[in-house]
């Protein structure tokens, strides 16, 4: 789901279920970004900061129900986890010397909320058709298959071409290491 000004600017992306008490406050936050974007009185830079500013610390804001709620799904978390083994993930949490955190021997992932908020940090303020959703939603499995034990498997284009890239980007990580 996005949240876009008039001009087509992304104030706001949520992709997933949002448990309506969440989505509540998230479109809260997206009210305040779009007061900022419309204000005339600050520059591009300074608003940039701010819109920055007010991801980042709506994390720190969250209530403790919205972490509780933030938690990955067994099978997108055992993906990810298998990825960020193979590259470097913004998914994982790291520790202060940049190892990635482990508990009970497995990688610790990010609450989904803040992974969210972390990657709409990156983007402020960018227009609708330049903003990258595939790269904003890449986490988890790239797709679910209720069909998985038919021998009519469906493989979607979209998946194909996703694959292909991240096998050429594992291959060129790998020659640089």
């Amino acid at each position: 789901m996005f949240v876009l000004s008039p001009d087509l600017v992304v104030l706001h992306a949520l992709p997933g279920f949002w448990h309506p008490e969440d989505l509540v406050d998230e479109l809260q936050l997206a009210k305040r970004v779009a007061r900022l974007w419309e204000d005339g009185n600050k520059n591009r830079e300074t608003k940039e900061k701010m819109f920055r500013r007010m991801h980042r610390r709506h994390v720190y804001t969250s209530t403790t129900d919205t972490y509780a709620r933030s938690t990955w799904q067994h099978f997108d978390a055992h993906t990810e986890r298998n990825r960020a083994q193979r590259e470097r993930r913004d998914t994982v949490l790291r520790n202060s010397d940049g190892t990635m955190a482990v508990a009970n021997g497995q990688l610790r992932l990010k609450p989904l909320n803040v992974l969210v908020h972390e990657r709409m940090a990156k983007r402020p303020f960018q227009k609708f058709d330049e903003f990258d959703i595939e790269s904003f939603v890449d986490y988890g499995k790239l797709h679910y298959d209720n069909n998985r034990f038919e021998k009519s498997r469906k493989q979607f284009a979209g998946q194909k071409t996703l694959m292909k890239k991240r096998r050429r980007a594992a291959k060129r990580a790998a020659k640089r290491s």
